[in-house]
């Protein structure tokens, strides 16, 4: 970026910001921070949040913070992921806030046709998109395909949770609103934010990839968490959906429910597992 226009970035509010949290991250995180640099629409900041990282994640984040002033860091001490992201959530300025994780890749026009969805929809609080599933070298798994909106959006939600955080774009204003992300809870916090800020409108998914989304062994939000404790929080919110947005999928959403917090050899558990993961996730979950 040419120093005159670096000025003028410092000196206006963006229309972006994107929000990235950070741990031990140091194997993906350049890939995702260049995926950043590399977009088309350049009107954005990028609030990095390191949460007590011990590998090269800070150098990383160092080196991308001296050659783009658009790059800015917050460290924090293992406050958790929802509370990393209300810290970094408190520094952005964009009217709209798009989550990138430190190992997934925006492709580069996803921030050009976010904002123009958003800038097109005012009524929208929200807007995802398709992501490909991808593994730790890149290989392409598969993709996340959520519905665009209306009933088939919100039938899925009432399910389990398609949208892949790192396909998501918020208002910022609507995030104000809910409070920012639960740090009451340890997994499926960006499930909750979406419930919650369906309360002030509809959500939507573009039909086009806009990220990759990589699936490996040291996701530090998941690390230390059942896929069990995972399923049920999941679960609670899914009733919450169907009862506030999609009331006729209430039924097959308590048996979800009530199949998360059955024993692992019951019936009602499988029949749960197989509508959550093949009907909301499919095979890549």
């Amino acid at each position: 970026m040419h120093a005159i226009e670096a000025m003028e970035m410092m000196h206006k509010m963006p229309t972006v910001s994107v929000l990235m949290t950070v741990f031990n991250g140091e194997r993906y995180l350049a890939e995702a921070l260049e995926s950043l640099r590399n977009q088309t629409f350049r009107d954005f900041e990028v609030v990095i949040v390191d949460d007590g990282s011990t590998d090269r994640s800070r150098e990383i984040i160092r080196y991308y913070i001296e050659r783009d002033k658009r790059f800015r860091v917050i460290y924090a001490q293992r406050v958790g992921r929802a509370a990393a992201l209300n810290l970094g959530l408190r520094q952005c300025r964009g009217c709209f806030v798009a989550v990138n994780d430190a190992d997934d890749i925006s492709v580069n026009n996803r921030l050009a046709v976010q904002v123009e969805f958003l800038r097109r929809n005012p009524n929208v609080v929200l807007v995802g998109g398709w992501a490909e599933v991808i593994d730790e070298n890149g290989r392409i798994l598969g993709r996340r395909c959520p519905p665009e909106g209306g009933w088939r959006i919100k039938s899925l939600l009432s399910l389990g949770n398609p949208i892949v955080h790192s396909t998501v774009m918020y208002r910022r204003d609507v995030l104000s609103l809910i409070g920012g992300f639960d740090e009451t809870l340890s997994c499926a916090i960006d499930y909750d934010a979406i419930e919650r800020c369906m309360r002030y409108g509809p959500v939507s998914c573009l039909p086009v990839i806009v990220a990759r989304h990589r699936r490996h062994m040291g996701q530090y939000f998941r690390g230390n968490i059942s896929a069990r404790t995972r399923f049920r929080t999941a679960a609670k919110t899914a009733v919450r959906i169907a009862w506030n947005h999609a009331i006729w999928m209430l039924p097959l959403s308590i048996m979800v429910y009530v199949g998360a917090f059955a024993p692992l050899s019951s019936p009602f558990m499988r029949i749960a597992q197989l509508i959550h993961t093949r009907m909301v996730h499919g095979r890549h979950a």
